[in-house]
């Protein structure tokens, strides 16, 4: 489910502080990712339904999804990560958690997990 940007950043005072900035930009590129995904996925289940004919695009999403690599298509908004897909979304839904547990309160969490980040070094 994507982070919803617009209640955050209704609630966030104008001046921001530099980890208010840092968890809300991390919000708007876990939305971009999952915009990406929710489309991909659903170009190629329609494909796999009969609706769309099969395009190359849709083949190789469905033979990397068949050898456990995360897409190619989510390349240009994907965090780095060396995992298998399985691994991947495990660790995608970390990351989402994380964020979604900032946004209930907008305060410094006790604990970040700065490897969760897509930037990291935004957070230091």
């Amino acid at each position: 489910e994507p982070i919803n940007i617009a209640d955050i950043a209704e609630r966030l005072d104008e001046d921001r502080t530099p980890v208010q900035h840092v968890f809300y930009q991390e919000g708007e590129r876990i939305n971009a990712l999952l915009a990406v995904m929710r489309r991909c996925f659903g170009e190629l289940d329609l494909g796999l339904q009969g609706a769309l004919s099969m395009t190359d695009a849709m083949q190789t999403l469905f033979n990397e999804i068949f050898l456990d690599r995360v897409p190619e298509a989510f390349g240009k908004v994907t965090f780095a990560s060396q995992r298998g897909l399985s691994s991947w979304f495990d660790n995608l839904n970390a990351r989402h958690q994380q964020i979604v547990d900032w946004s209930a309160e907008l305060a410094t969490p006790k604990v970040t997990m700065l490897s969760y980040f897509f930037n990291p070094m935004s957070f230091l």
